[in-house]
């Protein structure tokens, strides 16, 4: 039996510890780690604004839980903790990618795009699976430049809880603390300086609340706030 869902410890599959954890200098540098690992490019993490363009009021507002982006890379991370999630996440990497091509005499990628999905089961019931846009049949890449890389976390957080920390391997272990509860945050910072810095954090967040407010959470703050005004004032 997994704690991957926890009411009593909040992990980073929940999307409100994920996106504040994310702009610390500690949860930065994990996911600059991660990515490096999986990918072999060393990309220096900055969030940025986390909604999609859209083309006309007609179409429906997407916000996704992580976006960061140099000249030559973006990267686009979701936290999943539910199957219709990763249809929805594809719909948002195209969208993003649509948002980005150059459009001229030719349509042009100018730079590499990824998602990471961080599911809590996946239906691939693999450790982590990379895919994209190809011919069926054949399999021939059409665009190359396009990887959506979906890991499953429910695995990772047993790798993580069943094996000594030294017979982890760092890839597994920096991702398991996305998942990880106290108990094992504390058995997978043990040694790394890094991820004991993201353990106090994550730890901190828990104990002391201090959460951001979504935009969301904001818009509706300020609606009863002006409803609440206008009553008062007759």
């Amino acid at each position: 039996m997994t704690k991957l869902n926890n009411d009593d410890f909040l992990t980073c599959m929940n999307d409100k510890v994920f996106r504040n954890i994310i702009k610390t200098y500690s949860g930065k540098k994990v996911i600059s780690e991660i990515f490096y690992m999986i990918t072999g490019y060393k990309m220096d993490i900055e969030p940025l604004n986390d909604d999609i363009k859209v083309s006309n009021k007609t179409i429906k507002g997407k916000r996704v839980d992580f976006i960061s982006s140099d000249n030559n890379c973006l990267l686009n991370i979701e936290i999943n903790n539910y199957e219709v999630d990763l249809v929805r996440n594809i719909i948002y990497m195209f969208s993003l990618f649509v948002n980005d091509i150059l459009v001229g005499e030719s349509y042009k990628m100018h730079k590499e795009f990824y998602q990471i999905n961080f599911s809590h089961k996946s239906k691939l019931s693999k450790i982590m699976s990379e895919f994209g846009v190809c011919e069926i049949s054949e399999g021939i890449v059409i665009l190359p430049g396009l990887k959506i890389i979906e890991i499953d976390m429910e695995i990772i957080w047993n790798i993580c809880y069943d094996n000594n920390v030294k017979c982890i391997e760092r890839l597994y272990r920096y991702i398991g603390m996305l998942c990880a509860d106290e108990e094992l945050l504390k058995k997978l910072s043990k040694g790394d300086n890094l991820l004991m810095e993201l353990k106090e954090e994550i730890v901190a967040f828990n104990k002391e609340g201090r959460f951001f407010i979504t935009p969301e959470e904001d818009e509706i703050m300020y609606i009863n706030a002006i409803k609440t005004s206008s009553f008062e004032e007759g």
